[in-house]
């Protein structure tokens, strides 16, 4: 067995000691022993028989056997006599017991071929310097070796370290000698114990995986040994087989001669050291040699070999004995991995000095600390980078060039690896080298171009290869993110080299996600409680956030198998994103599909718990889906919890808060919200109809319990929440609910002050009731919503028009301002007869709800002092009743117009349709029939809407 010269001269030292000791115990104790009394039983028993063993035949006196002692006998026996000895010897020798028994384990190591710990040399050359400097003449042979060692390292290749039996070992194997000899083993323990602990617990199959270079062969040879040395390990055999067929050399990589390249014929290596039974399978026969023996099989290098042979032996391997793989390629399922990562900077460094003091680059083993970290780093840490780079720095090449172009190298830890990834995996690990940072599956398949399922895949087999990371997400919200090795980015950057036009593709996709980043971020200013607006976490989230908007935009357009799909996708590529639950949530409300509705809301809450929006929104659902109330504050009040400053959370409970009757909490609320007047006007409209609302439903409860003239009280406390807010802030729904109070409480309270002095105060409610509803603004818009959809949906519902101011007017665009929501119109929607460049913002405009590329938007804007003077016009040119015929110009989901064959448009709701005629079925172009009446709010509109023939 060929030996490295770090064990060689450690033997030449060892063998000098133990001569050293065996004259010390003739010279100085033997003469003062009984030549029967001079080792202990044990020691002469053992001696004898190694004697003995070499000479059958032949009768051993003392000088014999003490030829036969080892280091530990030898000290042994000095112990056991050191009485003998005169004072000043005695006290000299029992100095360096401790120091001597310390080498004990190092001479064991060396002499049965046992892997060397990294600081057995150093151990070993000091204390024999020690030795012989404290005394020349007793350390002779000690003294004369190390002179040697000094004028000729050379002189120990010429010494055989004899093939000694380890008397200890009770556990056959055929383990080689490890090839970390010059520097031993160096850090990985918590590797090593993990290591050790699975092949002594009860896994069958044992993985050691990592990328090349990393020390897997190296560990698990140490775990091996030990576990010869452990009494504990319960095995007979350990039988080491390898599938390596390349070794790597300072300028290339050199095949193995004669090495084994199949699995069958790691099979059959492994039997034949076993026992081969000729009439039958190589593998049957070690699977029986499993059987009836306890034996740990090892196969190195796995990834060469691996195949249908290799997962049978797997699938087929008995109780009691295991198999340990090293490989850079995992097995995938069956297996106990040991997962080997690059060493880390502590133990980098240290590497990287003691490989530079072995092979003699004194100036790289005396570096200063940044410039070895900076070497290790560039050296990825790994343990075979860094050996093949100080050989090389030794051998006369320049650091530089090895660190920018370290070919060789890669070729020889991930050709084999690379070469075996299927076309996804090469094209997901590709974009992982061309990106920066870890990527998500969504960012991969944005990238890629690659579904959701091919992904995982990819990934799966990437993970299995060692050559990709997983950072876990820090919680269930969180996506997991995927990093490459950085041996593995170098490979790919070097050896592959993606091509001219792959790099273009890869730019155009990063240049397009930072455009989708910039929208986004243009966005996180907005509203946070605008349910239309899709929020964003982090980077990541940009590529599913626009899937997302897209749903939405599908869901306003009534095109719900669109949003679907967008939505299936966007739960594909992250599925713990509550963002995709919530829109989930909205495309089945739009498909009436409530139970389901409720099940993604929840999911999305079970990932998202502290968002306070979120919240909100599912209290939103919960009120008006399913009514119940009170498990709607439940969501609201833990809302607060999370934006306890929030004015549209304090809002919302109001409202709802209402719904239940708890007016006190309700106004407790309204009155805590700081900053009104730095509100959106439509938050101030809202804030001030629920205060005035509360006043009115305190009133409606004191009337019904008798209690008139606190109902008048809260009729005048409503009265003067009104007198006191701006004329701006009042709307149409204010008016709506003044005047639901009048038509509802007024009755009982003239009967109740009917003849007494509190009448006189009821009657200036009422004229003050009557007046608020002529105040009003002209402007009608709605005070509940607060997204441009629901907006759209609100006014659908109750035939009334969206209106708003014009602002920010443009050479081609404009926008619609109703006062909680701003919608884009581009200058074609202008329906206006006046001229679009010549209206000036602050213009009073009705609008209908379309969408665009932006989203929902503004068409058919109109002036509403057109409308009105249209309403004039056909009030005094239609009577009611008239039968009037013309085109459907434009459809909403409950609602339409009709273009007039004279010209004017004429809106009408879809309950206004004949039995006979289904508003759904309606097309644009369609000529139409119907009746002109006045409707809601004494709007121009058309009844009894027919399809109409001409005849």
């Amino acid at each position: 067995m060929a030996h490295t010269i770090q064990r060689l001269t450690m033997y030449a030292l060892i063998s000098a000691l133990e001569r050293d000791l065996r004259d010390f115990l003739a010279l100085h104790v033997a003469p003062l022993v009984p030549p029967d009394k001079l080792l202990p039983d044990t020691v002469k028993k053992k001696a004898e028989e190694r004697y003995l063993k070499d000479n059958p035949d032949g009768l051993s006196n003392l000088d014999d056997l003490l030829e036969y002692l080892d280091l530990g006998e030898e000290i042994q026996a000095i112990r056991a006599n050191d009485g003998r000895l005169d004072d000043l010897t005695r006290s000299y020798i029992k100095r360096y017991y401790l120091a001597l028994e310390g080498i004990i384990p190092t001479r064991n190591r060396v002499m049965h071929s046992r892997p060397l710990e990294f600081d057995d040399h150093t151990r070993l050359t000091d204390l024999a310097s020690e030795l012989i400097k404290s005394h020349r003449a007793l350390w002779a042979n000690l003294r004369t070796t190390r002179r040697e060692l000094e004028r000729n390292p050379e002189f120990v290749t010429a010494l055989t370290i004899p093939d000694t039996v380890d008397e200890n070992t009770k556990i056959l194997h055929n383990l080689p000698q490890v090839e970390f000899d010059d520097t031993g083993f160096v850090g990985r323990e918590k590797e090593l114990n993990e290591l050790k602990r699975a092949l002594l617990g009860s896994y069958p199959i044992i993985t050691v995986i990592g990328e090349g270079g990393l020390g897997k062969t190296a560990l698990a040879l140490k775990a091996c040994y030990d576990l010869l040395d452990d009494n504990e390990a319960g095995l007979d055999a350990i039988v080491w087989t390898t599938a390596k067929t390349t070794k790597l050399t300072l300028n290339e990589i050199e095949v193995i001669e004669g090495a084994i390249s199949s699995s069958l014929g790691i099979i059959e290596s492994a039997t034949s050291l076993l026992g081969r039974q000729s009439e039958t399978s190589a593998i049957d026969d070690l699977i029986m040699h499993l059987e009836n023996n306890k034996i740990l099989l090892v196969i190195d290098n796995l990834e060469t070999v691996i195949d249908q042979n290799i997962r049978e032996l797997v699938r087929r391997v008995p109780q009691g004995s295991r198999i340990m793989f090293t490989t850079r390629i995992g097995l995938g399922a069956f297996d106990f991995p040991i997962p080997l990562s690059p060493l880390n900077k502590k133990e980098a460094a240290f590497y990287f000095r003691r490989t530079a003091r072995v092979w003699g680059a004194a100036d790289m083993a005396s570096a200063q600390p940044n410039v070895v970290e900076g070497y290790c780093e560039r050296l990825q840490h790994n343990p075979l980078f860094i050996k093949w780079f100080i050989q090389s720095v030794r051998a006369g090449k320049r650091p530089t060039t090895l660190t920018s172009d370290p070919t060789v190298l890669l070729q020889f830890c991930l050709q084999n690896v690379f070469n075996s990834l299927s076309v996804e995996a090469r094209t997901v690990a590709s974009t992982l080298a061309g990106v920066n940072g870890p990527q998500t599956v969504a960012s991969l398949a944005f990238f890629t171009d690659l579904d959701s399922i091919k992904i995982q895949s990819a990934l799966s087999v990437l993970i299995t290869s060692n050559l990709v990371s997983a950072e876990r997400g820090r919680s269930s919200e969180d996506e997991d993110r995927y990093l490459l090795s950085p041996l593995a980015r170098m490979y790919i950057q070097k050896i592959i080299r993606p091509s001219i036009e792959e790099q273009r593709r890869l730019i155009a996709k990063q240049n397009a996600l930072r455009s989708a980043q910039e929208e986004f971020t243009a966005k996180a200013g907005a509203d946070i409680f605008d349910i239309n607006n899709v929020y964003v976490r982090d980077k990541d989230d940009y590529i599913v956030a626009k899937i997302l908007t897209r749903a939405i935009e599908s869901i306003f357009k009534g095109s719900l198998s669109d949003a679907e799909e967008q939505i299936r996708k966007a739960n594909d590529l992250s599925p713990n994103y509550f963002e995709v639950h919530r829109v989930a949530a909205m495309l089945h409300i739009a498909q009436e599909d409530i139970f389901s509705a409720e099940a993604e809301y929840e999911a999305a809450v079970s990932l998202a718990s502290e968002r306070a929006a979120l919240r909100v929104w599912f209290a939103g659902f919960i009120s008006r889906h399913l009514g119940d109330q009170e498990r709607a504050l439940e969501q609201l009040l833990k809302a607060e919890e999370l934006a306890p400053n929030s004015a549209y959370v304090k809002i919302e409970c109001a409202r709802v808060l209402q719904y239940l009757r708890k007016l006190d909490e309700a106004e407790k609320r309204l009155r805590a919200i700081q900053d009104i007047d730095q509100l959106p006007s439509r938050m101030r409209r809202v804030h001030l109809d629920l205060c005035i609302q509360n006043e009115f439903r305190r009133a409606e409860i004191y009337a019904s319990q008798q209690e008139y003239l606190a109902a008048l009280q809260s009729l005048e406390q409503a009265k003067q929440i009104l007198d006191g807010a701006p004329s701006a802030l009042v709307d149409h729904r204010t008016a709506k609910n003044i005047e639901r109070a009048r038509r509802r409480q007024i009755p009982a309270l003239e009967r109740a002050f009917k003849g007494l002095p509190e009448y006189s105060r009821l009657t200036d409610i009422v004229r003050w009731m009557l007046d608020a509803g002529r105040a009003l603004d002209p402007i009608q818009t709605v005070g509940d919503e607060v997204s441009a959809s629901e907006l759209s949906s609100a006014d659908a519902a109750n035939s009334l028009p969206n209106r708003g101011r014009l602002s920010q007017l443009h050479k081609n665009y404009g926008f619609v301002d109703t006062g909680g929501t701003r919608l884009y119109f581009n200058r074609a929607a202008w329906m206006g007869e006046s001229n679009f460049f010549t209206v000036e913002e602050g213009t009073i405009v009705e609008f209908d709800i379309g969408t665009s590329d932006r989203g929902p938007c503004a068409v058919n804007v109109r002036p509403i002092q057109e409308e009105v003077a249209s309403k004039n016009e056909t009030g005094s040119k239609y009577v009611q009743g008239q039968v009037l015929t013309g085109s459907i110009k434009s459809l909403q989901p409950k609602f339409g117009f009709i273009r007039l064959d004279d010209g004017n448009d004429l809106f009408f709701h879809h309950s206004n349709c004949t039995s006979g005629t289904k508003f759904k079925k309606l097309q644009i172009g369609e000529r139409v029939r119907c009746k002109f009446v006045y409707g809601h709010g004494n709007r121009p509109s058309g009844t009894e809407v027919e399809l109409y023939s001409g005849l």
